[in-house]
């Protein structure tokens, strides 16, 4: 069964998750404060619209009920895909660059070793 989050808690342990230290800690809290600081104006006028359907006899209130919740579950599955695949690719970006810069590194010292100069090249 899939676990809820609700800003950042694992609802099914009302948790908020362990965090390691280091940069993917920092971009996940980053994430999730521009998650968590979204305002969800969709959300407000779907339950309008689901609303006055109900009151015109278009939708029953059950089914009113279900599409409620269904909504509100692919937002929830959203967030939480946001908040767990978003740090991890920013994190892979940051060592990317890092292993780049170390090849670099490494070819510039192959070639000050190798005596050449500028003119060389």
């Amino acid at each position: 069964m899939a676990k809820c989050r609700e800003n950042g808690v694992d609802m099914s342990t009302g948790r908020r998750p362990e965090k390691s230290p280091g940069p993917t800690s920092a971009y996940a809290d980053l994430v999730a404060g521009l998650l968590d600081a979204h305002d969800d104006l969709a959300t407000a006028r779907f339950d309008a619209e689901l609303a006055a359907a109900v009151a015109a006899g278009a939708v029953t209130a059950e089914t009113a009920r279900v599409l409620r919740f269904w909504q509100r579950a692919a937002q929830r599955a959203l967030v939480d895909h946001a908040r767990t695949a978003l740090p991890a690719a920013l994190g892979g970006l940051d060592a990317a660059r890092a292993e780049t810069q170390q090849g670099i590194a490494a070819a510039e010292r192959s070639w000050h070793e190798a005596g050449a100069t500028r003119d060389e090249s």
